[in-house]
């Protein structure tokens, strides 16, 4: 009996002190950001430390969001973060971002590629125009079995992105985690998705974004039989910190959060492997 009043007395403290902790997180990354920190800490790394970063970023939902969906970001939001890369960025093709890491070479710039995840259709009513504005390219990761359903691209506006000169990349068939699924629905979910994206858009789907981020070495095997050139997944302990394997590239999520929060997480201040990034040569 002393245990269980010791546990839920634990838990009772946990729902307590979670939303002070997010009080206290949210007053420090304010602090750094309009005090400018958050910029001379970027000006050193880059000119001290000769260290630049190079980022993938995850959204999802673009709207004005009536409840309490961290994935959904306002459009205003979606501008000003654009808006924040524009100034400290070089935003680039997803393409141009793998041929970065595969050649390995020392970077002078912090790049940054955006990519969108499920195939929603508020990307292409909220979103395109906000990347048009800053003549930003990226990548929609389509989720195929959703197409044409309600709040989700049809075909003729996936066709009209790629003529726009977006990058369409698979998501699997159905949104589940690949590894909890038997070896032959997992292989169908990720070579059947690259298959039907191409039969319809007449050219190579070169990049993947395992559901949920969830992967494993079968995964990451049945993706390169498949002839994805790289795979991404938004769980940064499963991913390889040095950027090296581009079938394990983490993107950062990118949710309903202050700019300053932005900012900082896009600067990795609290981040265990933030210095493992690619150093000028």
């Amino acid at each position: 009996m002393t245990e269980e009043l010791g546990e839920k007395e634990g838990s009772q403290l946990k729902v307590i002190l979670k939303p002070v902790a997010r009080i206290i997180l949210n007053s420090i990354t304010s602090i750094l950001y309009y005090c400018g920190l958050v910029d001379v800490i970027s000006f050193i790394r880059r000119i001290v430390f000769k260290r630049c970063r190079i980022l993938v970023l995850a959204y999802h939902s673009i709207g004005i969001d009536r409840g309490r969906d961290k994935y959904q970001i306002n459009p205003v939001l979606l501008d000003r973060q654009l808006g924040y890369l524009n100034l400290r960025y070089k935003v680039i093709p997803l393409l141009d971002l793998v041929d970065i890491l595969k050649s390995g070479k020392g970077l002078r710039h912090d790049y940054v590629a955006l990519t969108f995840d499920d195939g929603l259709k508020n990307n292409f009513s909220e979103a395109l125009p906000i990347l048009k504005k800053y003549n930003f390219n990226a990548t929609f990761f389509i989720t195929m079995d959703n197409i044409g359903k309600k709040d989700y691209l049809g075909w003729d506006e996936i066709l009209l992105l790629k003529r726009e000169g977006f990058e369409l990349g698979s998501h699997a068939i159905k949104h589940l985690p690949l590894p909890g699924l038997p070896y032959n629905q997992a292989r169908e979910q990720i070579f059947s998705s690259k298959l039907l994206l191409e039969e319809r858009l007449g050219s190579p789907v070169k990049y993947l974004a395992y559901p949920f981020g969830s992967f494993d070495k079968n995964i990451i095997n049945l993706a390169k039989a498949a002839g994805f050139e790289a795979a991404f997944s938004t769980v940064s302990q499963s991913c390889d910190p040095d950027l090296s394997d581009t079938f394990c590239l983490e993107r950062k999520e990118i949710y309903n959060q202050p700019l300053h929060s932005f900012a900082v997480k896009i600067e990795g201040l609290f981040e265990k492997h933030r210095f493992q990034v690619f150093s000028e040569k």
